[in-house]
């Protein structure tokens, strides 16, 4: 079995406010009840190491996704939408990732599992 594995790393901007972190944090968080999610995880960044050392992201978020196809119609879903536009005002960069993942047993890993 595979599954889609979708990451975004993203900085927010020096002259938000905690508290306006904290918002954009539970706005993604309230995406964890879209049916196309397996998966969601967000939060702060307690440690990142990169190259060159410009690249400073403070926040993430993780999702899980049977397919591709979940993932579009994630990203079209207009919750994601309405969230991305609430946001990105709070943001100075992001990057996205995305794979196929092939999970072992063809159970997909519980959040935080190996």
């Amino acid at each position: 079995m595979s599954i889609i594995e979708h990451v975004v790393l993203f900085k927010v901007k020096e002259d938000v406010a905690p508290s306006e972190a904290d918002t954009m944090v539970e706005r993604i968080n309230s995406l964890a009840s879209l049916e196309q999610l397996l998966h969601l995880t967000v939060g702060p960044l307690f440690r990142i190491r990169t190259s060159p050392p410009s690249l400073k992201f403070t926040h993430f978020f993780h999702t899980r996704f049977n397919s591709k196809d979940d993932l579009r119609s994630y990203v079209a879903h207009p919750a994601h939408v309405a969230v991305v536009k609430a946001n990105t005002p709070l943001v100075d960069d992001a990057m996205a990732l995305d794979w196929l993942a092939e999970v072992p047993g063809g159970t997909v890993p519980p959040p935080g599992g190996d």
